[in-house]
């Protein structure tokens, strides 16, 4: 018995042997262990199909990290008026530089106006990182609401272009149908592969925290910081931050005056108080989510002070108001979306109670000001504020009468102050004023690009409104996200006095960047890899 066992076990070690070493008479060679093992890892390295997926995933995630970062630095940094020095340098294209030589009213330097803002290369730099993850995110987009959103902007953005061929002034016109279509670029990017409502909201919150902080500042310095100064002496880091010099004794500076006393608003990095006031509420309204969270209440009630007073310091009724529309707007989103439960209502209540004090502080300080801000002054000559009123009635006759004349197709994007100065010079009354933009952007909408215009630009703003319900419907709207529609209600109010959302490249990204983050989905993450790595 044992004899046949050994016998039996020698057999199947022989088998196994001449398995392994078989004789293989079609390529005339023996197959060893080692060749059969390597035969088949490579076998397996080419032929696994997640092997490449997954490189390109690990890609495309390296990539949207830095797509995030640079939007976020976008967001925070978007309102300052911020102007490369090397736009001017011998290596930049001669058709960009020559024009940028010529004086600064000719048509040659307006028609590239655009290149003087550090945002353009910021947002061309975010598009070549979309480019190479092949449009991440635009797959969804089509397949989701959001793309009827996305094809009226895209419209709006051709139609603007086409309005060039009809406008006077061609060389501003083209400026701002490029700035149209980076701002629609950047727009696209944000909801179709942006950071999460929350993050934004925090890079908004941010960037009015560094932007009241100055603007505090300049109004306690009564001039400028001279940001520049410390930039070329101590940060040597080559920010060419544009700080207007400012007086408040020279002429046309934005001041407040009471008591004989001229009093220099807060402007910022910015060209004039009311953007700086339009992007400080922006960023007080994106931080009110914060006062739902009782362990984010300390951090809350430091970014609404620092952001009110700053704001209060720019004198501008357009922010203010744009502020009080915000808060609206948010508190209404919160209630309806079930936020302001227990905790939530404590944390409105603390913001209230908050807000009080600020303005009620600021009230006592600035009293005689703000008077005089309010029309109630005694100078014994035409307030700013009389005059400034005067102005925007002026402008806004001559919109209407610009619209009755082009009702369809307008007079072309970027060309109403052109417009305005030519109504100035024929009007009877000899007044003393400048063509500028009318202080409404519904009515300058109608005046450049006509009816058509109009049907676009309500087509964004309707589908927007659209998707704003179907969050709520879904139970997708999160407080953060409640918080920049609420930024967007803010500056759709202000278009009522103010333009600058509408003209200003700067303030473009924001309004248009806000509303796409308030539309991208709340739950994504950045660049998840959904292959097995253990195969």
């Amino acid at each position: 018995m044992l004899r046949q066992t050994i016998q039996l076990q020698s057999i199947l070690a022989s088998n196994v042997i001449s398995d392994k070493f078989s004789f293989n008479p079609v390529s005339a060679r023996r197959i060893y262990p080692r060749d059969f093992i390597l035969s088949n890892h490579r076998k397996s390295f080419s032929m696994n199909p997640s092997s490449t997926p997954l490189l390109w995933q690990r890609w495309t995630q390296y990539l949207t990290y830095a797509m995030h970062g640079l939007i976020l630095f976008i967001f925070f940094s978007a309102t300052w008026w911020w102007r490369p020095r090397w736009a001017y340098a011998k290596w930049v294209p001669d058709f960009f530089r020559e024009r940028l030589s010529y004086p600064s009213n000719t048509q040659e330097y307006l028609s590239v106006y655009y290149i003087r803002f550090t945002l353009v290369y910021l947002v061309a730099i975010l598009a070549c990182l979309w480019v190479l993850t092949m449009f991440k995110g635009l797959r969804e987009l089509v397949l989701d609401g959001r793309i009827w959103w996305a094809a009226g902007l895209v419209l709006l953005s051709l139609y603007i272009r086409l309005s060039v061929g009809w406008a006077d002034q061609k060389g501003i016109a083209n400026s701002q149908a490029i700035q149209w279509m980076l701002v629609t670029i950047f727009a696209l990017i944000v909801t179709c592969n942006g950071p999460q409502p929350r993050w934004v909201a925090t890079a908004l919150v941010g960037g009015t925290i560094f932007h009241a902080a100055i603007a505090i500042t300049q109004s306690a310095l009564q001039h400028e910081v001279n940001l520049g100064w410390l930039d070329q002496h101590w940060l040597k880091i080559g920010l060419d931050l544009v700080e207007y010099r400012r007086s408040p004794d020279a002429s046309g500076v934005p001041v407040v005056q009471a008591d004989g006393v001229r009093f220099l608003r807060a402007y910022g990095l910015t060209s004039h108080p009311n953007p700086l006031a339009g992007g400080l509420a922006v960023g007080i309204i994106a931080g009110l989510w914060m006062w739902l969270k009782p362990e984010m209440r300390r951090t809350a009630a430091w970014v609404t002070t620092i952001g009110v007073w700053g704001l209060l310091l720019t004198f501008s009724r357009s922010g203010i108001g744009s502020l009080a529309v915000g808060l609206i707007v948010t508190i209404g989103l919160f209630f309806i979306n079930r936020n302001l439960k227990g905790d939530g209502w404590r944390g409105i209540v603390a913001l209230a109670i908050m807000l009080a004090l600020v303005v009620g502080v600021f009230y006592i300080g600035y009293r005689p000001l703000i008077e005089s801000r309010a029309g109630d002054g005694e100078e014994g000559l035409p307030s700013v504020e009389d005059i400034s009123i005067a102005a925007r009635e002026i402008l806004t006759e001559q919109a209407r009468e610009i619209f009755r004349d082009h009702r369809w197709t307008g007079i072309g994007i970027g060309n109403f102050p052109w417009e305005s100065q030519k109504l100035i010079d024929q009007d009877p009354r000899n007044l003393d004023m400048q063509g500028t933009n009318v202080h409404n952007i519904y009515h300058l909408i109608l005046a450049e690009l006509g009816i058509v215009g109009v049907a676009f630009t309500s087509w964004v703003f309707i589908f927007a409104v659209g998707l704003l319900w179907i969050q709520w419907r879904e139970g997708k709207l999160s407080p953060e996200a409640a918080c920049l529609w609420g930024a967007v209600g803010a500056w759709l109010a202000v278009g009522w006095y103010d333009y600058y959302h509408w003209v200003i490249f700067t303030h473009q990204i924001i309004f248009w960047g806000v509303m796409a983050a308030a539309l991208t989905p709340s739950n994504r993450r950045s660049g998840d890899i959904e292959a097995d790595e253990t195969d």
